[in-house]
């Protein structure tokens, strides 16, 4: 039986796929290097030497899913057992404070850091450092797999999204001008757009 964390389903946007494989489909062996190396990513995750990016996203996604649905049973008995102490109508930071103290530790330990799940409100915690959390000016975003996931329900070419997340960390929060990123969002979807109009020319 797979453990509550294990990734068993990823949803697949049939135009993402179909972009993905647009340059290999006519190519027999182009086509199996690209199946063998998407199949392996998916298997062997961060473990594989030569991940496959999009395998990487639709994960990413997944992942985020995964995250998302077990805090939502988590803060169930978070609110239960806030209510049993009396506070029937908890703020956000009473949540926050009440599910780091019933849950916080079983989620704590991952490279060296403390990790903050990664939905709505966990960043409200104060003094609680998160996984690899980006830079100020990039939130909404607590991490790549966040970023991923929006990217791909944005329609954005996972590829592209992708590149321009490392791009964007690798420069400290900056664009390519030295200025800071303030919206990532509006920065991604032009980042992607571009990458795509210089495809159309090329």
């Amino acid at each position: 039986m797979a453990s509550d964390t294990e990734i068993t389903k990823v949803r697949i946007v049939i135009r993402h796929l179909l972009w993905q494989i647009r340059e290999v489909r006519n190519d027999r062996d182009a086509a199996w290097e690209w199946v063998n190396r998407f199949a392996n990513t998916l298997q062997y995750q961060d473990l594989e030497q030569d991940p496959d990016q999009y395998a990487l996203a639709i994960l990413a996604e997944a992942r985020s899913f995964n995250d998302q649905k077990k805090r939502n049973g988590q803060m169930k008995w978070v609110r239960e057992q806030l209510a049993k102490e009396g506070v029937t109508s908890p703020t956000q930071e009473q949540l926050d404070e009440k599910w780091l103290e019933m849950y916080g530790q079983e989620n704590s330990v991952e490279d060296g850091a403390l990790v903050n799940q990664r939905s709505a409100g966990a960043d409200s915690v104060r003094g609680t450092p998160s996984h690899r959390a980006p830079a100020r000016p990039r939130a909404p975003f607590r991490n790549k797999e966040d970023f991923m996931a929006w990217a791909i329900d944005d329609g954005l070419d996972p590829v592209d999204a992708n590149e321009c997340w490392e791009a964007t960390e690798e420069r400290g929060g900056k664009d390519a001008d030295g200025n800071t990123v303030k919206n990532m969002k509006a920065f991604a979807r032009q980042w992607c757009r571009t990458r795509k109009d210089k495809r159309k020319t090329a």
